[in-house]
């Protein structure tokens, strides 16, 4: 009677893995702009969005959308007729509220993109939504939703997406530009691109070519994060044009990321990597989240070249009113390039520490490489044995270079810290073509680094002679210090090779000798997310036979 029960459980199972996946999914298929919910023969966005949300047919008695089914849904595109198809909707879409995935390059002749970060976005997005006459965004309610592939513009004063859900991914969208990625579209007067208030691991972009989101044009910025867990922005061009080599800004406000949080909400774990953050007005990252991160890989300030200026305003680069976040890093890929901004290059607020400024080329900024004093001016200055604590990270010393020699393609650096007693610091050098105005540099190149120990009772230790090789031409070098693990200094005082510190000239155009690729390295963030295939018919038909054979073997044994 046992092997009985065994017998027929395999075969229920075996009959459930070959049953049809519509029976758990469905796919809906669009096939008219119109934007009504009517027995007209055709099946529009907004049916197709009703269909999966609730699992039953939509266009009343004609069905002219598919049955939604229980699991994820899947909204492709059929629309007759040739180049971009635009949905206008008279009023706001319903909210996604059982996962789904809307795949815009369905639509035929649609392609993604397939550039590398330093070529442009050469995708074909041919499914406009247009919200230009309605005051809502499309909102996402449902974990594990995806948006693929189309181009969302035209906010009045809204939200182009808003998220409220884990595990959502959007990826290799156009979102307040016109569909070629050209221009911000007629109307974009108002809001982000996309707003997350709420949802843990969700990602923002992607890692593969095709996940490249372009996020422009939209009047208070592009991505603003509110809440939520181990969020990945990760490989987007967000605030220039489709090529990466114009700037798509429609008013002084908009800053390209923005993490926020605070009680009774956190956001922590934000990875931003390998992005291109450039000509936003209002500046380029901005981070007052206390939860902790990484920023590596990115361009903040170029062109997609990561040679040619595309300055962030106001804020300048990077903004880190918060802690524990790791800028840059010298593994290969981590290294954010800074540079051309308006502003700083990274500014860290008073009173807040823990933040890790490393490896970057940082350089051509209008105002300081690294600032511990938030918006400020001027350089801080060392104080005897380190004792202040209010500056941004510490107030952390930073080195005094006291010799810099050239030979032979190489640079002979040795010099003095001065800070906390019975503590681990890292130098990092670097070197450049001019000082910075301020007389403290910024950091055009990174050379490498060395530890060092401050004595039990002394604040006092030497460095050097250490041997770097130097780019021809960079003849100004500049330091950090960082007690380990975190707490970076500002750059040194400039010290011109083979001499005293140099007078201030013009900050120099300049070229960094590398651009990064963004990588994911041990102890870096994490990978973005990626999906788990689906096993194949064959596959699934083969696992119900083993069931029944194993089942049956059972039997045989026990009669």
């Amino acid at each position: 009677m046992r092997l009985s029960r065994v017998l027929a459980c395999a075969v229920a199972s075996a009959a459930l893995l070959l049953a049809p996946v519509s029976a758990r999914a469905a796919t809906i298929t669009v096939t008219s702009t119109a934007d009504t919910v009517a027995n007209d023969g055709v099946c529009t966005l907004r049916e197709a969005i009703l269909a999966a949300n609730t699992n039953t047919a939509s266009g009343a008695a004609a069905g002219e959308c598919a049955t939604g089914a229980p699991g994820l849904d899947t909204i492709v595109f059929a629309i007759p007729g040739a180049g971009v198809q635009t949905i206008a909707p008279a009023s706001a879409l319903p909210a996604i509220t059982e996962a789904v995935f809307i795949n815009g390059y369905t639509q035929g002749l649609s392609t993604p993109n397939t550039n590398a970060l330093n070529a442009g976005i050469n995708a074909v997005l041919l499914i406009e939504l247009n919200e230009a006459s309605i005051s809502g965004s499309l909102t996402i309610n449902a974990a594990g939703t995806t948006i693929r592939g189309l181009v969302l513009n035209s906010g009045t004063s809204s939200d182009k997406i808003t998220v409220n859900a884990s595990n959502v991914t959007i990826a290799g969208n156009f979102i307040g530009t016109n569909p070629a990625g050209t221009a911000a579209s007629p109307g974009s007067s108002g809001g982000f691109a996309i707003r997350q208030l709420l949802g843990n691991n969700n990602v923002i972009g992607g890692a593969a070519a095709a996940d490249r989101n372009l996020l422009s044009g939209d009047l208070q910025g592009e991505i603003i994060v509110e809440n939520g867990d181990n969020t990945q922005i990760v490989g987007n061009y967000i605030g220039t044009d489709v090529t990466g080599t114009l700037p798509l800004n429609v008013g002084s406000s908009q800053i390209g990321i923005r993490i926020l949080g605070g009680v009774p909400f956190l956001t922590t774990n934000t990875t931003i990597s390998g992005n291109l953050v450039s000509g936003n007005n209002g500046g380029g990252i901005f981070i007052t989240s206390p939860g902790g991160g990484f920023v590596q890989g990115n361009l903040i300030g170029t062109q997609r070249d990561g040679v040619s200026p595309l300055g962030n305003g106001n804020f300048g680069g990077i903004d880190l009113g918060s802690t524990d976040f790791v800028v840059g890093g010298t593994a290969l890929g981590q290294a954010n390039v800074i540079a051309f901004n308006t502003g700083w290059g990274v500014t860290v607020a008073p009173n807040v520490s823990g933040n890790s400024i490393s490896g970057n080329s940082i350089y051509s900024n209008s105002q300081l490489g690294i600032s511990l004093l938030g918006t400020s001016p001027f350089p801080l200055a060392n104080d005897a044995c380190d004792v202040d604590t209010v500056p941004g990270n510490h107030g952390q010393n930073y080195p005094v270079i006291t010799s810099a020699v050239i030979a032979a393609g190489n640079v002979t650096i040795s010099g003095t810290l001065n800070s906390t007693a019975s503590a681990d610091f890292r130098l990092e050098f670097f070197s450049n073509v001019a000082c910075d105005p301020s007389g403290n540099g910024e950091g055009q190149t990174f050379l490498g680094s060395t530890d060092v120990t401050t004595p039990v009772g002394s604040c006092d230790v030497s460095f050097g002679p250490l041997v770097f090789p130097v780019p021809p031409g960079q003849t100004i070098f500049t330091a950090t210090a960082t007690e380990e693990p975190s707490n970076t200094s500002e750059f040194s005082a400039c010290f011109a090779a083979g001499g005293a510190p140099p007078t201030p000239t013009p900050t120099p155009t300049v070229t960094p000798t590398t651009t990064p690729t963004p990588t994911t390295t041990p102890g870096g963030p994490p990978a973005a997310a990626s999906s788990v295939p689906a096993l194949s018919s064959g596959m699934i038909a083969l696992l119900g036979i083993a069931l029944v054979a194993t089942a049956l073997a059972l039997l045989r044994r026990g009669a």
